[in-house]
């Protein structure tokens, strides 16, 4: 198999945040791995026995230490060197997203949001289906850009299927649809949510235009991370972040954050199988041109590993391949922990505004005080002791920041709050089950991170893979990707709100679909999943 079309399967593989599912199709991997990789990777595992890889065979083994591995390694062309990197790392990636999603701040606010929408729904489907439906309408627009007060002068166009509006017109008036009251308020409740996601990053895809401003209140100034000059927007009117020159029509979103994170630990990773010296040094290259490329990927996988690197005046890939390898090891905690400072980014909390919630916000913030630090010579004896010092500079006022310790008990009182007082409202037993468990799994992971502030062993892991930072076996339960599989009818869910929100379904699908998901408060039994 070319490492092309190996390189096709690492990009569809995709964990849904939302249901805590990892998509891929692992064996379909290595049954078109070359037949030299997999046997480089069967020597790496000490693999002798059938069956699938135990976590001790996939990664219990320093290869810099066994000349069998490295001189069958080094005998490798380049793309089949590609192939095993990549499979011994696509999991550590995935697992990075899934960690971060589950024991963060910034996680909690995202994986409430995700819950507050589907009570929103709760509340307006039998609205939708009552009030907009029964007119027979065509739809023109995503869910995202609705709004039941415009008005569109256009009759619909028969021809046109793909292009219609959302607003009832049987007669062809256009002034024909006046929502209730009851209506507006429950579109409100449920569309502020949906955009406030949107802006954030959900449905990997950019707001319209009209949707974004120039500045922060009216601060247009251009802002240097390192050398790097960015220029401040405002998204849907409260999510402030920043763009480029080089790339006009994209954003610094939270998924930045999350990729950088899951790039550096596979390249963390990478380093300790080679030993952590200039052996690592050609792998590591191959990698990050195999997988990452400048044509392959776009701006959030490497934007901030080359912001940081213009600190050194080069780019990434360059620094990665002639730094001194101490460097390189810091430049990686360097980056780790400016996103994990970033990923501490709480939900709203009442004495503050949407500014402290803002992950981009406290991004920039941890850079430029690396870049500060780091050109005043200031050292630090811990990555953790690097984290406090810049919740108590005197930038952070300026952003609204406060400390760790608050942050972490008032995002884990957040959860447990949606929890126990507002999971009871959720009609259908099942998706109910599914927020019970994310919920759950989140106050846990929170409460226990308070006495330790930015201290998380799995959250910036030592060489790189998250899941070799547990400590027990309740972090286990909750966290391991094989612990929990959501109900299909919960991937149903999220499946049709992703279409309805972003994509274009038709007036049946959504009507069937919202009739299905909401249309009365019988308990419903979902089929079991296939073996």
């Amino acid at each position: 198999m070319s490492l092309r079309n190996t390189n096709k399967l690492f990009e569809s593989a995709a964990y849904l945040p939302a249901s805590l599912q990892l998509e891929f199709q692992a064996q379909q991997l290595w049954d078109h791995l070359s037949e030299r990789s997999q046997a480089c990777i069967r020597i790496a595992m000490h693999k002798t026995q059938p069956g699938p890889p135990t976590f001790r065979e996939m990664w219990g083994h320093v290869w810099a230490g066994d000349s069998a591995i490295t001189t069958d390694f080094a005998a490798l062309s380049m793309d089949e060197k590609a192939e095993v990197l990549g499979f011994f790392t696509f999991q550590i990636h995935e697992l990075t997203h899934h960690f971060d999603f589950l024991t963060t701040p910034y996680g909690a606010n995202f994986q409430g949001k995700l819950f507050r929408e589907y009570l929103a729904f709760q509340r307006f489907a039998p609205l939708f289906l009552r009030e907009v439906v029964p007119h027979g309408n065509r739809y023109r627009e995503r869910f995202v850009d609705y709004d039941p007060s415009a008005r569109d002068p256009r009759p619909p166009d028969a021809s046109d299927a793909s292009h219609t509006s959302l607003q009832p017109d049987a007669s062809g008036a256009p002034d024909a649809f006046h929502p209730s009251d009851a209506f507006l308020a429950a579109w409100k409740e449920v569309h502020d949510i949906v955009a406030t996601l949107e802006a954030l990053g959900d449905g990997s895809m950019l707001p319209h235009k009209q949707n974004m401003v120039a500045g922060w209140g009216g601060n247009n100034s251009t802002i240097q991370l390192f050398r790097q000059p960015v220029h401040p927007i405002t998204v849907r009117g409260f999510f402030n972040t920043v763009t480029t020159a080089d790339h006009p029509d994209w954003y610094l979103r939270p998924s930045t954050i999350f990729e950088t994170r899951a790039v550096v630990h596979c390249l963390m990773w990478i380093l300790k199988l080679f030993g952590g010296d200039e052996r690592a040094r050609e792998p590591l290259s191959i990698y990050l041109d195999s997988f990452y490329g400048p044509t392959m990927v776009g701006p959030d996988y490497t934007f901030v590993l080359d912001v940081i690197a213009t600190g050194w005046g080069s780019t990434f890939s360059d620094f990665v391949r002639t730094a001194p390898m101490p460097s390189l090891r810091q430049f990686l905690m360097l980056t780790d922990a400016s996103c994990w400072y970033a990923l501490q980014a709480p939900p709203p909390m009442p004495d503050a505004s949407a500014v402290r919630s803002s992950p981009i916000v406290r991004l920039m913030h941890a850079l430029r005080f690396f870049n500060d630090a780091i050109a005043d010579r200031r050292a630090y004896p811990t990555s953790v002791a690097v984290l406090m010092a810049m919740d108590s500079a005197q930038q952070a006022a300026a952003f609204e920041l406060t400390g760790i310790d608050s942050i972490l008990a008032y995002s884990a009182g957040f959860v447990q709050y949606l929890q126990q007082h507002k999971l009871q409202q959720v009609r259908d037993p099942i998706l109910q089950k599914h927020f019970d468990r994310v919920l759950g799994v989140q106050h846990r992971r929170l409460a226990e991170r308070v006495p330790h502030g930015y201290i998380s062993y799995s959250g910036m892991p030592e060489d790189g893979h998250p899941v070799r930072g547990l400590r027990n076996e309740n972090e286990v339960d909750d966290l391991a990707f094989d612990s929990y599989v959501a109900d299909q009818r919960v991937r149903n869910w999220f499946s049709f709100r992703y279409n309805f929100l972003y994509r274009f379904p038709d007036a049946a699908t959504i009507a069937a679909s919202l009739k299905d998901f909401f249309g009365d408060a019988a308990p419903r039994v979902s089929p079991a999943d296939p073996a």
